[in-house]
């Protein structure tokens, strides 16, 4: 906390004190009273509002999965009153954090990010007709894995069935690269 906030040659200076955020503890003794009877093995110190002070009122003993959400760099959503980190939502929501970011990226509405079902069951609808993935792969010409994948990462199901494989030559094998 004091390196952070005091010494300007600190690595993480330019986060914490070259933004003004202070250390409010005058002494040790001040931080081990406020601190010390929460503490826990495998905690580390961290910020409930990341922009504020280090003091007792903004303070509270964390996990390593904590200290990783209050990175100012972290995308948070907000659907239906709640805002948790977009890695929240995905593990909520029963999807991968890499596809929910991906939908994020491409421009999806909040709402259907995070409401659109990766896999709507085993059956696929596209153009009119409804069949299971492994026969949309085999209609395609597309391994089952590729398809999968693709939708896993997020893709539409119209882009997922109509863009084309690149498959790389290694001897006398194909190997499909899932068109990516």
């Amino acid at each position: 906390m004091l390196q952070r906030c005091n010494y300007p040659k600190a690595i993480s200076f330019n986060y914490y004190g070259a933004k003004g955020i202070k250390v409010l503890w005058d002494r040790f003794s001040d931080f081990e009273r406020d601190m010390g009877p929460t503490y826990a093995d495998g905690l580390t110190i961290g910020r409930i509002d990341s922009s504020g002070h280090y003091c007792k009122e903004n303070c509270r003993w964390e996990t390593p999965a904590q200290q990783n959400r209050n990175y100012s760099r972290n995308v948070n959503l907000t659907w239906n009153g709640k805002t948790q980190c977009v890695e929240d939502w995905a593990k909520e929501l029963g999807m991968s954090s890499r596809a929910l970011g991906k939908r994020i990226r491409d421009g999806w509405s909040t709402e259907r990010a995070l409401t659109e079902p990766i896999f709507k069951g085993s059956i696929i609808a596209f153009g009119g007709e409804s069949r299971s993935i492994t026969q949309w792969a085999e209609l395609k010409n597309i391994q089952v894995k590729t398809l999968c994948k693709r939708l896993y990462d997020g893709w539409t199901i119209e882009k997922a069935l109509t863009t084309p494989v690149k498959s790389q030559i290694h001897g006398n094998a194909v190997y499909d690269s899932g068109g990516l």
